[in-house]
């Protein structure tokens, strides 16, 4: 998780002890995952859908057996969704925002 105080103090006042935390903030590979799983003796691993930044500690943990529970983003119903440049281009153009040509 990321090392905020509060996500912390919430994590401890349920119960988990401080030892069982493991809080670090930034982007990190397979082999970091999978030496600090394997290192810790990790077996479960709760952590939250982060779209492609998930693959290298999911990747690390099913490949050490680690049991694991992904928590799954909200569905949003945005508005305005695209998935392609086409689509980028078709909203801003609807919106007034990018002129016709």
């Amino acid at each position: 998780m990321i090392p905020d105080p509060e996500n912390i103090r919430a994590l401890i006042d349920h119960g988990v002890p401080q030892s069982n935390i493991i809080a670090i903030e930034g982007k990190l590979n397979y082999m970091v995952n999978y030496s600090i799983m394997q290192y810790f003796n990790i077996d479960t691993m709760v952590t939250k859908d982060s779209g492609f930044l998930s693959e290298p500690k999911i990747n690390a943990a099913l490949d050490l057996g680690i049991k694991t529970i992904i928590i799954k983003r909200p569905d949003y119903k945005y508005k305005n969704m695209a998935y392609t440049y086409k689509d980028v281009l078709k909203i801003l153009k609807e919106g007034g925002i990018y002129p016709e040509s």
